[in-house]
């Protein structure tokens, strides 16, 4: 249980601090001007009406929501803080459709916006630094995004797997992932 409300509160610190980021740049504007807000406003609908029609994977009752080209679109034009605000909206309205628990409600979105933090700095780090070696900026962009998506997904796979081993006071198995 304690593993449990650890993970939903840091979970809820990585939302609350992706907030208070985007608010920050709304605040100070950009040199886009409110472009990028205007992006992010208009994504954050179409994101939560595609996760109200997820893809249930049957056995282990987990949905996947089909609004992630969208979040990683959001990751691509304006970075990791308005994906995590976006995979959060995806995580919360998928498993509020699918599940009765509160549980779940609350550890989807904090698993969902952790693994994209994970997947999120690593595409800001990978933009940075694969140009400086001489990667044509298109490669740049595609593996940066191609390393990001493994990131989230891994991440917030293999962190389900974990609780859920740690709750069934099992070790945890790459096996039972693959």
């Amino acid at each position: 249980r304690r593993r449990w409300l650890a993970v939903v509160a840091r979970g809820a610190g990585v939302g609350a601090g992706a907030l208070w980021w985007l608010a920050q740049r709304w605040a100070a504007g950009t040199a886009e001007g409110p472009m990028p807000m205007v992006m992010l406003g208009l994504s954050l609908p179409i994101v939560a009406v595609l996760a109200a029609f997820p893809v249930r994977i049957p056995r282990p009752k987990f949905v996947y929501p089909m609004a992630d080209i969208f979040v990683f679109a959001l990751l691509a034009l304006l970075g990791p803080a308005a994906a995590v605000v976006a995979t959060g909206v995806e995580a919360a309205v998928a498993t509020a459709r699918q599940s009765r628990r509160v549980a779940s409600w609350l550890s989807a979105p904090a698993f969902a916006m952790l693994g994209m933090a994970v997947g999120g700095v690593l595409h800001e780090g990978l933009e940075r630094l694969l140009p400086a070696i001489g990667l044509h900026p298109g490669l740049t962009a595609w593996l940066a995004l191609s390393a990001a998506a493994l990131a989230y997904f891994a991440t917030t796979s293999l962190s389900m797997l974990a609780l859920m081993a740690a709750k069934a006071t099992r070790p945890v198995s790459l096996a039972h992932w693959i």
